[in-house]
């Protein structure tokens, strides 16, 4: 009988012990109510100590313990839960919930083993019901509680996308930047060479595009650049990159397309700039022109060997006299 009256003992300490571990983590009260953190971690040490008395056979401290820690403790978490739920952590109103159910429990018990209620069926039912109950809030607790992660991962992960893109985009055209260019140019070789597919790269530079800066000013530069950066993704397919390589030069890399297709695509690209008119602020009418050189890509080359062709055939349409596409 002795035996068995020091394991209730041991088994109650281990019971106080993962609940005070369950609400710190549940609440993450290290964080939210530091103070209360600190008298819950005093009660998991006092748990052991507890569990240490009951097996040295040191009942009455126990139970002096027991009564003490069983009284504080609820409070603390019944305290903990409270301010969690009024910082608008939603999950606490279940734990809150189950805590003032457990509460009820140990305040009846401690009552009727007092004397003050009588042992009835209701007292008697009462225990396993109530804790029946505390387990149902806490599983709804939990289940809120991983909703909530849920979303706020899903949220995280859309953080994240959204910052990489921004990371890959330039900020006036939304075309991508040469950092995305560099990354996707090296996979697009790879993938060339793996299929054994055409890959061409377009280079375009706007026709004396400081004259345009210099005379209509930079305003209407940049109306022009992002004009461009539109006519770049209207004339090229959803898995062609075209992406701004830096001040008015831009590159289209066309995977899976021989030189013919793409320098039909770069003379899509030329028409379209001849036909646009821009206009300044105070209404002055200009036109701008592109001029672009095409490399396709060559068994065994480097990327930065494909950008060096195609940048000669771009120097070359600068020559021959300017919006033109040379390949």
């Amino acid at each position: 009988m002795q035996k068995n009256f020091y394991l209730i003992y041991v088994f109650s300490g281990c019971g106080l012990f993962f609940a005070v571990w369950f609400c710190r983590a549940f609440l993450q009260t290290y964080k939210n109510t530091p103070l209360i953190d600190k008298i819950l971690l005093a009660h998991m040490v006092l748990a052991i100590v507890w569990i240490f008395m009951s097996f040295s056979g040191m009942y009455y401290p126990v139970q002096h313990l027991s009564s003490l820690l069983g009284v504080i403790f609820p409070v603390m978490a019944i305290a903990a839960g409270g301010v969690a739920f009024f910082n608008g952590f939603r999950p606490a109103g279940y734990f809150l919930a189950a805590w003032s159910v457990l509460s009820a429990v140990i305040l009846v018990w401690a009552l009727r083993g007092m004397g003050v209620i009588p042992q009835t069926p209701v007292i008697t039912y009462f225990y396993p019901v109530a804790v029946a109950l505390e387990s149902i809030l806490l599983s709804l607790a939990l289940a809120d509680r991983i909703r909530i992660l849920r979303l706020q991962k899903r949220a995280l992960q859309v953080r994240e996308r959204r910052l990489l893109v921004l990371s890959n985009t330039d900020g006036l055209t939304k075309l991508y930047n040469k950092r995305y260019f560099d990354e996707n140019l090296k996979t697009e070789i790879i993938m060339s060479s793996n299929l054994d597919t055409p890959l061409s790269l377009l280079i375009l530079d706007l026709d004396d595009f400081k004259k345009v800066n210099d005379v209509y000013g930079h305003p209407a530069g940049d109306q022009v650049l992002v004009r461009l950066g539109e006519i770049i993704r209207d004339s090229v397919r959803d898995n062609d990159c075209g992406c701004r390589y830096g001040g008015e030069e831009f590159v289209v890399i066309l995977p899976g397309t021989d030189k013919d297709k793409a320098m039909d695509v770069g003379e899509r690209i030329r028409r379209a700039v001849c036909a646009d008119t821009f206009s300044t602020a105070d209404n002055k009418k200009f036109s701008v022109t592109v001029s672009m050189g095409l490399a396709r890509l060559n068994r065994g080359e480097t990327g930065t060997e494909l950008i060096e062709r195609a940048d000669q055939a771009l120097y070359r349409a600068k020559r021959e006299g300017k919006n033109r596409i040379v390949g």
